[in-house]
């Protein structure tokens, strides 16, 4: 496979790099998480519904995973640029599958050979636990990631998969609502907020949207039924319309049918709905821009530096922003504690 002199010649300038390096980190935060999302939702079985802190704990740990593949991917293309570089000045056709091929293994044995001389010099730099050792730099790494995707408006259970019979993934805006369908009114605010966010399922956007009520009603019923049963006294249910397209609303109403049948043959205390990964849509296809922008925002720390710097993973500048962050925290703690004494005070 030979590159043309144009595709070539895109590789010379710094920004090609500094583009190459970005573009590589967000599309690998994304399809991390993406991976994510089919694991839970092929193998795990969680979805949005599923009860309990899974999802957000799944979640976070995705965000730390994505967060470090994206690092190393962004210094992987920062430093083939070297390879590329030299055969491009050679004015030749080059074969990119060797040269990244050489790149990898160069890259590797490199990482290495720096891993052991960092752990001479900074003996201290590591988290000690019984099963494992992990250095300071991932976990730096990995709070950056966690820190840029919060930012940028992530959620950690929205990576899991859309629950039909729960709130979705895209969820965003809701209005109130009652036991009673939606007004002509309502709907008009549903189509305002479903062009805006989407589905709050699937995160399609359309012309029209349905109020889709969460929790759904007949999930609602069998709760104060259940209630009724032992003797307790119902509590009030709050309903709220969160815009769903017509496809989500047909699936998500013959689920719920079929789940209601079968409650009342089985006699079950309660849905099971987030234990079957059919009554759950998998979204890890679709364009989430906030992975990607936080993706990009950790690759973007890992540009603009020597090839040194690249190749000790900018260690060095993953402390200098934790010793800003931490200055930062004391400086805002101090100023918060002699705010609040003022007050307090006479």
């Amino acid at each position: 496979m030979s590159s043309p002199q144009w595709w070539s010649d895109a590789f010379v300038s710094e920004q090609a790099d500094a583009l190459c390096s970005v573009v590589a980190g967000a599309v690998t935060f994304g399809s991390t998480l993406a991976l994510s999302t089919w694991t839970q939702w092929r193998i795990l079985g969680i979805q949005t519904g599923t009860p309990g802190p899974a999802p957000s704990v799944v979640g976070m740990a995705s965000v730390c995973l994505a967060s470090w593949a994206c690092h190393q991917a962004a210094l992987f293309t920062l430093y083939s640029r070297d390879h590329i570089r030299s055969s491009c000045s050679n004015n030749r056709t080059i074969d990119i599958s060797d040269q990244l091929r050489s790149s990898w293994t160069s890259w590797r044995q490199e990482q290495q050979r720096i891993a052991l001389a960092y752990d001479r010099r900074y003996r201290d730099d590591h988290v000690d636990a019984r099963c494992f050792r992990l250095p300071m730099h991932t976990i730096r790494v990995c709070a950056i990631g966690v820190l840029a995707f919060k930012l940028m408006g992530g959620r950690f259970w929205a990576i899991s998969p859309s629950s039909y019979a729960n709130i979705g993934s895209f969820a965003r805006q809701s209005i109130p609502a009652t036991e009673r369908y939606a007004t002509p009114a309502e709907r008009l605010k549903l189509d305002r907020i479903g062009r805006i966010w989407g589905c709050h399922t699937c995160g399609s956007r359309s012309r029209s949207f349905v109020g889709d009520h969460m929790p759904p009603k007949s999930v609602a019923e069998t709760m104060m039924k259940r209630r009724k049963l032992f003797f307790l006294k119902p509590k009030p249910v709050n309903f709220r319309f969160y815009p769903q397209c017509e496809r989500c609303s047909s699936q998500q109403g013959s689920i719920l049918s079929r789940a209601t049948q079968q409650l009342r043959l089985s006699r079950k205390k309660g849905f099971q709905l987030h234990q079957d990964r059919a009554n759950a849509y998998f979204h890890g296809h679709k364009f989430r821009l906030v992975h990607h922008l936080a993706g990009a925002a950790v690759a973007g720390i890992s540009i603009g530096g020597s090839n040194q710097d690249i190749m000790d993973g900018n260690r060095s500048r993953f402390r200098k922003i934790e010793k800003q962050i931490e200055k930062d925290l004391r400086v805002a703690w101090k100023t918060g504690v002699k705010r609040a004494l003022q007050l307090v005070s006479p």
